[in-house]
């Protein structure tokens, strides 16, 4: 993945959200990854625990990822 990037995963359940945090760990800047849940609760609640922005809209969290 370039340094310009943005990776979005549809989805940010228990597996959706491994992923986001790998890829932090491994140096991806949190403002290149996006994520999303099914409701505004769960969202609020990954975004917390990991340091992501995470919706509920998977369109708008499409659009601007290169992934």
């Amino acid at each position: 993945m370039d340094s310009h990037t943005t990776l979005a995963v549809l989805g940010a359940g228990k597996m959706g959200e491994a992923i986001l945090a790998g890829l932090l760990r491994t140096g991806v800047a949190p403002s290149r990854l996006r994520g999303t849940r099914r409701t505004a609760e769960q969202a609020d609640d990954t975004a917390g625990r990991i340091g992501v922005a995470v919706g509920t809209d998977n369109r708008a969290a499409a659009q601007g990822a290169g992934i």
